[in-house]
C-alpha cells in the first residue's frame, strides 16, 4: 500500500531517514524541524501479522521554479530510500510510479532531483539538465606585497531581518531573470531556511554588502582543512571576479583559512578559470586547478501536456508526434504538437496511432533530454 503520510507517522520517517542517510544529528533534526511538515511523503507499507511495516519513502519538497519567465510549482524528490532487508522487491519502482502520478494529478508537468548515483535513475527515464562548476583554490600570503586600496569597504553578515532578506531575494530574482532559462524563485523564506540549513552543517550563510547595497551570498562550510564555499550568487553580471576575491579575502582573514573549494553554477564558469587574474589586486599568491564540470541535477518529465506555457522555439509548423512512456503510461500516447511564434504547445489527443504521429515518436527520456538539456543551455537551479 502506498499512501501520503498523515504527519502522524513523523518519528518512523525520522527513523527511516537515518538508518538510509546517516546525517549528522544537527542536519536531520534541522531538515525534520524546518521542512518535514511542509512536503509531502510518499510511503509504502505491508502489513504483516497484523503490524504496518514501512518498506520505502519518497519526499517531494515543493520549490517554485522560474522557466522562460513563468512560474512553475515543481516537486524537488529528495528522501529516496528503501530498508536494506526489502531493497531489490521494486519497492522504489512502485513508489516512482505514485510519485509520477501524484505530481501529475497536482499538475506539475516535471520534477527533478540531485542523485546520489544518476543509474539509479536513468532507467525510470531521469535525464540531466544542470551541471555545476567547481574549483579548488589555495591562498598564500606574499611577503611585502600589500592588497590594492578599494574605495569600497565590503560588508560581510549572516543575520539580516526579514524585510532585509525581502529585498535582497528580488534583486536575487531580477538578476536571475536576465541570465538564466531556469531557476529557483528566491523568497525570504527560502533566504532563512538556507541559514539555518549551513548552520546544521556547521556552516553559515554570509550576505555580501557595498556601498551600492546587495552585492550576493554564500554558504561556507569547513571540511577537512579547507572551506567550502556554494550556494554562490552574484548580483553584479560582469563582477564575478571581484565577488569571488572578496569574499575569498574575507574567508582567509576571518576563519584562517587558505584552502577552499568553489561550487556554482554556469555562471561562475570563466571567473572560477580566471582566479590567478586577482593576484595582485588581493595580495595573494593564488593556485588554482583546473575547473571541473559536474552533473548535477535531472529532471523527469511527468505530463508533456502542460509543457506548452515554459518553452521557446523556433519555426512555424503543426502535426502531431508519439511519445513514448513505458514508465509512466498515463503520459504514453499521441500529443497534437503546434509551434509557431516562438512558442511550443503540446496537447494530448485520443487518436489512435501505430507507429507514431506524422513527426513520428520520441522517448520521454529524449524529450526531456532536447527540452532540459538541449534547448536550456544556460541552466540555475540553485
Amino acid at each position: 500500500m502506498i499512501f501520503s503520510d498523515d504527519k502522524t507517522r513523523k518519528d518512523a520517517v525520522y527513523d527511516m531517514w537515518q538508518r538510509n542517510f546517516q546525517d549528522p544529528k544537527a542536519y536531520a533534526d534541522f531538515y525534520f524541524d524546518e521542512i518535514y511538515g511542509d512536503n509531502e511523503v510518499l510511503i509504502l507499507s505491508e502489513e504483516e501479522e497484523g503490524e504496518e511495516i514501512m518498506k520505502g519513502m519518497i519526499h517531494l519538497n515543493p520549490y517554485d521554479l522560474c522557466l522562460n519567465g513563468q512560474v512553475q510549482e515543481a516537486s524537488y524528490i529528495v528522501g529516496v530510500a528503501t530498508d536494506e532487508e526489502f531493497r531489490r522487491q521494486g519497492v522504489m519502482r512502485r513508489l516512482l510510479a505514485r510519485t509520477f502520478q501524484r505530481l501529475s494529478e497536482k499538475g506539475q508537468p516535471f520534477t527533478y532531483l540531485m542523485p546520489a548515483d544518476e543509474n539509479y535513475y536513468l532507467p525510470f527515464d531521469f535525464r540531466f539538465g544542470v551541471d555545476w562548476y567547481g574549483a579548488e583554490v589555495s591562498l598564500f600570503d606574499r611577503e611585502g606585497h600589500k592588497k590594492e586600496e578599494s574605495p569600497d569597504q565590503w560588508d560581510f553578515r549572516k543575520d539580516l531581518t526579514f524585510e532585509e532578506l525581502t529585498k535582497c531575494a528580488a534583486m536575487e530574482n531580477e538578476a536571475k531573470s536576465g541570465r538564466f532559462d531556469l531557476f529557483t524563485r528566491i523568497t525570504a523564506e527560502y533566504l532563512t531556511c538556507l541559514g539555518k540549513e549551513a548552520q546544521a552543517d556547521y556552516g553559515y550563510c554570509y550576505f555580501a554588502f557595498d556601498r551600492d547595497g546587495y552585492k550576493g551570498r554564500f554558504v561556507l562550510s569547513p571540511e577537512h582543512g579547507y572551506l567550502i564555499l556554494s550556494r554562490l550568487f552574484c548580483r553584479d553580471s560582469t563582477g564575478y571576479g571581484d565577488f569571488l576575491g572578496q569574499i575569498l579575502d574575507f574567508c582567509k582573514k576571518e576563519f584562517g583559512y587558505s584552502d577552499f573549494q568553489l561550487i556554482g553554477d554556469l555562471s561562475f564558469k570563466e571567473s572560477f578559470a580566471g582566479l590567478k587574474g586577482l593576484e595582485d589586486k588581493f595580495g595573494y599568491q593564488i593556485r588554482c586547478l583546473p575547473v571541473k564540470k559536474e552533473k548535477k541535477i535531472m529532471f523527469r518529465i511527468t505530463d508533456p501536456g502542460r509543457l506548452s506555457a515554459f518553452f521557446r522555439t523556433e519555426g512555424d509548423y503543426s502535426g502531431s508526434i508519439g511519445i513514448r512512456d513505458p514508465f509512466f503510461p498515463e503520459a504514453d500516447g499521441l500529443y497534437e504538437l503546434k509551434i509557431g511564434d516562438g512558442k511550443l504547445s503540446m496537447k494530448k489527443t485520443d487518436t489512435y496511432r501505430e507507429n507514431g504521429g506524422s513527426f513520428g515518436s520520441i522517448a520521454i527520456a529524449d524529450l526531456t533530454t532536447y527540452l532540459f538539456g538541449g534547448r536550456l543551455t544556460d541552466l540555475a537551479a540553485e
